[in-house]
């Protein structure tokens, strides 16, 4: 994973916000790893078959009996380095998918989310790009090849025109890469689960909002409630002119609890409404309604992986309290019990730094922000801590001094 996250941060820019397990094959280290860099696994509903043997024609019948079985999102594996699979099967699906009034969009358009964790600009080429001493494909590192658990050079000058996420506002072709993809597609706005995103704003964004299709910015405005100046000076990607909105990219509408002070923060999920996270977080109507501005009277305008902005002592993203210094992301098949073996923390300080949680931990969300430790302490900043680390290696890749981290 770092070395691909390395070649697309050198080449084009980027950190990728998913990773695709080889052959969909995955477990709770997987799992545990992705989320650790920052990334959701991407697998897929069906197979064309087209890598393992499978004819032309044998491929076609699966884009068949996808689009006979009339589901309202797909995502279909397929390997555009086969080379009847670019010439033949995909221009195939296209025409078909299209004909039963499909939208063909990239998997993070399809979900709603941004692709990337970060969009940079290219690296200048040197003769340190190079495979050699780099694992071949099924062979672990160890020994002379060294297991690389960090984070690559990543070059965040901002590019002052569109980025590389693809955009559409309506069909597209069918997304392409130099690995296996999937075709995504979409009748209609999906409310598929999903982690939330990268913010734009680096001050601490605690209000979100996703670019849908056919958004400007104008409509966003108009919608949250937010000026243009405001728009533009928490999301400076933004262009001037606003052509370069992306479906599915993460706008800041509000940073570091403005306007009533926002002290936690929660991600929102498929099938919330404003009822169901004052429920959850025990805030009420009217807190949420004002300190969230963008959410309309009817509360119609939630967004998967959204941020809301919460009151002290609430129960929701960040734990209870007034400052949570350690959080933690729920992820897929996480328990309580879980959570405090990975963590280290006892079950009575998860619940009593995370009121929502029920005395059977049975209402755990994906993508749910709990508190590890009450604020207090200073702390400004903070690491999550991947496989490999040490002390040395943490205050090399921070910059902070040794007597800062004990």
């Amino acid at each position: 994973m770092f070395r691909m996250e390395e070649a697309f941060s050198r080449i084009i820019g980027i950190r990728p916000a998913f990773m695709r397990p080889p052959y969909g094959d995955y477990n709770s280290n997987i799992q545990s790893v992705a989320a650790a860099r920052g990334q959701s696994l991407a697998l897929w509903d069906w197979d064309t078959g087209d890598a393992d043997g499978n004819t032309t024609a044998q491929s076609e019948a699966v884009y068949n009996d996808v689009a006979n079985a009339k589901v309202q999102n797909a995502l279909i594996l397929e390997h555009e380095t086969e080379e009847t699979t670019a010439n033949t099967l995909v221009p195939f699906a296209i025409k078909l998918f299209q004909s039963k009034g499909y939208n063909l969009v990239t998997m993070a358009q399809c979900l709603g989310v941004d692709p990337y964790q970060a969009v940079g600009v290219p690296q200048q080429r040197s003769s340190s790009w190079t495979c050699n001493g780099t694992p071949d494909p099924g062979e672990a590192c160890g020994g002379s090849i060294a297991c690389e658990t960090g984070t690559p050079v990543f070059s965040s000058t901002a590019t002052s025109g569109p980025t590389s996420t693809p955009k559409s506002s309506g069909p597209t072709s069918t997304p392409t890469s130099s690995s296996p993809t999937s075709t995504p597609m979409s009748s209609g706005p999906t409310s598929t689960t999903t982690s939330a995103g990268s913010t734009p704003s680096g001050g601490g964004c605690t209000i979100t909002y996703i670019v849908v299709s056919g958004d400007t910015c104008s409509a966003i405005e108009s919608r949250t409630g937010v000026s243009d100046a405001q728009l533009h000076a928490l999301n400076p990607v933004i262009n001037s002119g606003c052509t370069n909105l992306q479906i599915g990219q993460n706008l800041c509408l509000g940073t570091g609890g403005a306007g009533g002070g926002c002290a936690q923060t929660y991600a929102v999920v498929s099938g919330d409404t404003c009822s169901v996270i004052e429920s959850r977080t025990g805030v009420s109507d009217a807190q949420l309604h004002a300190l969230n501005p963008g959410i309309n009277s009817g509360c119609t305008n939630l967004q998967v992986g959204q941020t809301l902005c919460l009151p002290g002592g609430a129960g929701g993203g960040g734990g209870g309290g007034g400052g949570c210094a350690r959080t933690y992301t729920v992820v897929s098949g996480d328990t309580c019990s879980a959570i405090e073996s990975r963590t280290g923390v006892s079950d009575a300080q998860l619940h009593a730094l995370n009121p929502a949680i029920n005395s059977g931990c049975t209402n755990l969300q994906v993508g749910q922000n709990l508190c590890l430790s009450g604020g207090g302490g200073g702390c400004a900043q903070t690491y999550t801590v991947v496989s490999g680390d040490t002390c040395s290696a943490v205050e090399s890749k921070t910059g902070v001094s040794d007597t800062c981290t004990r």
